[in-house]
């Protein structure tokens, strides 16, 4: 998908604030608000705390292109807003969930590297080729497409071929009830 935007594509819907503000608030208020109201309601095991904390306080950004793409969205828009939700993660996430987690301490460029090299990296070096070689993003564009469903599909059956007795074995176990 990136392929196929320029960068004043990326921007020009980011510029709408209203449209910005609503999935900031949603992805760094409201999903840890409700990270902390299924703790109260279901108190877990202490490890899956901290998971639950880690993923409400960390954005979904990475799956936004490829949401916005299969509910034929907004592809620029999403490509721009998980941008945005990096950058935020990157500054919100060690301020937060040290608050949460008492005793946590989180260093800042152990998240942005991560998020850089698996991220924008990869953004800007398609938006680089998009650039300067158009003939070459097009060519490209239907070969990372397929890459990424088929990347998709793999993490997805991986995920519970690998962690399929874990899965079943917090059923019915003593993981919602803190130790």
């Amino acid at each position: 998908m990136r392929f196929s935007l320029t960068v004043q594509q990326i921007l020009v819907p980011l510029k709408n604030r209203k449209l910005v503000i609503f999935p900031l608030a949603a992805n760094f208020l409201l999903v840890p608000l409700l990270a902390l109201g299924v703790l109260f309601i279901f108190p877990l095991s202490e490890g899956l705390s901290i998971g639950l904390f880690l993923l409400g306080t960390s954005a979904g950004a990475p799956f936004l292109p490829k949401l916005a793409q299969v509910a034929q969205g907004d592809a620029s828009f999403a490509v721009g807003l998980m941008v945005l939700l990096m950058v935020v993660t990157i500054i919100y996430v060690p301020i937060v969930l040290p608050l949460l987690l008492s005793g946590v301490t989180i260093n800042p460029w152990d998240i942005a590297k991560s998020l850089i090299l698996l991220m924008l990296l990869p953004l800007a070096t398609a938006l680089f080729i998009r650039t300067r070689y158009e003939e070459v993003a097009n060519g490209l564009l239907p070969l990372m497409t397929q890459a990424t469903n088929l990347s998709l599909l793999v993490l997805f059956v991986a995920f519970f071929v690998v962690y399929f007795s874990e899965l079943i074995g917090v059923i019915g176990s003593t993981a919602l009830w803190r130790r």
